[in-house]
């Protein structure tokens, strides 16, 4: 024992001191510890990315939708004649001009068009009540129907309450579009997209 201390009092390593396998022990506990914690805010930093990654890969699907739709509604109405003064409504009727001309006037013949609708309708199974009836995560969403001649065809699904209004200006009509989904954490994403259009008839 005393030579020990001896050694000790020189500075000398002296293997097997007491308190000596203690402290390697602890050092190791906290060393764990210390790497643990490491690995962890990594991995939170790496799924708190994906996350992001997914969310941001939905957002930008339902805003190329939502253009996709809107200039589609754009189109067709550029070259129609509006029927109703939609007043910010979610249903727009008009005629489209397909190139019939009256041969005593020699102006559009739009007696012979039958009326083309666009307008929000709930979704299958969805009720106007503040609940997800039909189990998709979303909330009284509905779509956009394209009606004519008696067939409606679906151009857009994912559509809030309130996604879709024609708003009427003069000669310009104003189209707002929005769309909503979920990304891979079920978390919700929405999109918008207006357009402005001038019909030409």
């Amino acid at each position: 024992m005393e030579m020990r201390l001896a050694r000790r009092r020189r500075g000398e390593r002296v293997e097997g001191a007491p308190g000596q396998a203690g402290t390697t022990a602890m050092g190791m506990v906290l060393s764990t510890m210390i790497f643990s914690f490491l690995v962890a805010g990594a991995m939170g930093v790496i799924t708190s990315g994906r996350n992001m990654v997914a969310h941001g890969v939905e957002r930008s699907d339902l805003e190329e939708r939502a253009r996709t739709v809107a200039a589609r509604l754009a189109r067709e109405l550029l070259a129609g004649r509006v029927m109703m003064d939609p007043a910010g409504g979610s249903r727009l009727v008009f005629r489209k001009n397909r190139g019939g001309i009256d041969a005593g006037t020699g102006e559009i013949d739009w007696s012979a068009e039958g009326p083309l609708v666009y307008q929000f309708t709930l979704s299958p199974g969805e009720l106007d009540n503040g609940l997800d009836d039909n189990g998709n995560g979303l909330i009284d969403e509905g779509q956009v129907d394209r009606i004519e001649g008696g067939v409606t065809t679906v151009i857009a699904t994912g559509i809030p309450e309130g996604g879709l209004a024609f708003t009427r200006n003069g000669e310009r009509i104003r189209i707002d579009l929005a769309l909503e989904g979920r990304d891979a954490r079920r978390e919700m994403v929405r999109a918008e997209t207006t357009r402005f259009v001038y019909p030409r008839n």
